[in-house]
């Protein structure tokens, strides 16, 4: 089973290059000779929460000839989020916790979770462990034999990046905890918020943050401002595939200038 894996779209009505940039990856999904049976956004689809620029990003992410399925991001807002999907996207899953958007799927043999961290605020992981007392009690009702892949914007390790310093202990800490108890079911975790590829794992359990097309941010190893918003000559995400339990992902470039003709 192929996935495709996009994230931190940052749509902007007044931004054509976040259309332009966001378009190139959908026509590429679009073209695959095999479509992944489904596509995940790992949040900040949006960068300011705001309707105009939701209307643009479903627009265009409902162009996709396969269904997917979203996550926020703490550009977005949960409560507007759903309304938004409720409107551009009534077929999406629906949240089972109020004021967050966390819901899980099931796609033949695989479980999708979706973990918010954020809801409607910044600081949202701060303020309860319900949704993951519901991410623990998800997984240990999956049946045996059921892959899972889990959704979530934030990277669930200490990236040791500056502009991302880790301040999510104790959130990040259970997370783990659960994940480990349950890794022979959870078979990936799929997010965004970096703007890179980072990969990491929980007791073997993969973690990949794929590319943003908005713009790409500076490793600390490189140099001290943290986002380049500019043109760029290269965009690329991920497909994972999901054979047999293992996970195998791709990093999908993308040509802007050869496609272009610049």
């Amino acid at each position: 089973m192929y996935i495709a894996h996009i994230s931190d779209t940052h749509f902007i009505k007044d931004n054509p290059a976040t259309l332009k940039y966001a378009r190139r990856i959908v026509d590429t999904i679009n073209g695959f000779e095999i479509l992944p049976k489904f596509v995940v956004v790992t949040g900040d689809l949006v960068n300011e929460a705001n309707w105009e620029d939701y209307d643009l990003c479903f627009c265009e992410l409902n162009r996709l000839k396969a269904p997917y399925y979203v996550i926020g991001g703490n550009h977005d807002k949960a409560s507007v989020l759903a309304k938004a999907l409720k409107t551009y996207y009534p077929d999406h899953p629906k949240s089972e916790i109020s004021g967050y958007l966390q819901y899980s799927v099931d796609i033949d043999d695989l479980r999708v979770i979706a973990v918010d961290f954020y809801g409607d605020r910044q600081d949202g992981y701060m303020t309860d462990t319900e949704r993951l007392d519901w991410l623990e009690d998800k997984l240990e009702a999956t049946p045996a034999g059921k892959n899972v892949v889990i959704i979530k914007h934030r990277f669930p390790l200490n990236t040791h990046l500056h502009f991302f310093a880790k301040r999510e202990n104790p959130w990040y800490e259970r997370f783990a905890e659960i994940v480990s108890l349950y890794k022979n079911k959870v078979k990936l975790i799929a997010c965004g918020h970096l703007h890179n590829s980072l990969m990491g794992n929980i007791g073997g359990v993969p973690i990949v943050s794929t590319l943003s097309p908005f713009g790409l941010l500076n490793m600390d190893f490189q140099k001290a401002e943290p986002l380049v918003r500019e043109d760029r000559d290269f965009l690329a995400f991920h497909v994972h595939l999901i054979d047999d339990g293992v996970v195998t992902s791709y990093l999908v470039p993308i040509d802007m200038v050869v496609k272009d003709g610049n």
